[in-house]
């Protein structure tokens, strides 16, 4: 049926210093929706924000600390079907959370790139449920390395 989706998005860089520059975009989603029935085409936060702080102390090395802020995520009031919810525990909202991340990456020469970080430090976990708002899961901690040659 008929559905409508609208939303505001921006970006923003700012210079702080010759070697440090803050990044930031935003999602703001105003309605996403079945028109019928009014309920979410697809359950997805509120807003979200991501935002980083890149310091580049060489031409070959940079270092990136970044957040995303994940706004609530309201469920469904009522089944595919129609059938409106009558166990409370399909109602659950995931309610607002914060990833923290930080990467470097190194320009060994003209072709090869070393990078690494730790993506979710402080080792947020979310958990799908299959209840409400809870659909999906945030693992946790997690750490990469990765040595990339161009020819």
């Amino acid at each position: 049926g008929p559905a409508v989706i609208s939303g505001l998005e921006g970006s923003l860089a700012v210079p702080l210093a010759e070697t440090l520059t803050w990044t930031t975009n935003a999602t703001w989603m105003l309605q996403s929706k079945e028109k019928s029935t009014g309920q979410p085409l697809s359950l997805v936060p509120k807003y979200t924000v991501n935002t980083a702080l890149r310091w580049e102390p060489l031409d070959t090395l940079g270092v990136t600390l970044s957040a995303t802020h994940y706004g609530k995520i309201e469920p469904r009031t009522a089944g595919i079907v129609g059938g409106e919810y009558t166990d409370p525990e399909d109602l659950e909202t995931r309610g607002a959370y914060t990833i923290v991340n930080v990467g470097a990456d190194y320009q060994i020469n003209e072709s090869l790139k070393l990078t690494a970080g730790v993506n979710n430090i402080f080792d947020e976990r979310l958990f799908r449920t299959g209840k409400g708002a809870n659909t999906y899961n945030e693992p946790g901690r997690s750490y990469y390395l990765s040595l990339s040659g161009r020819f």
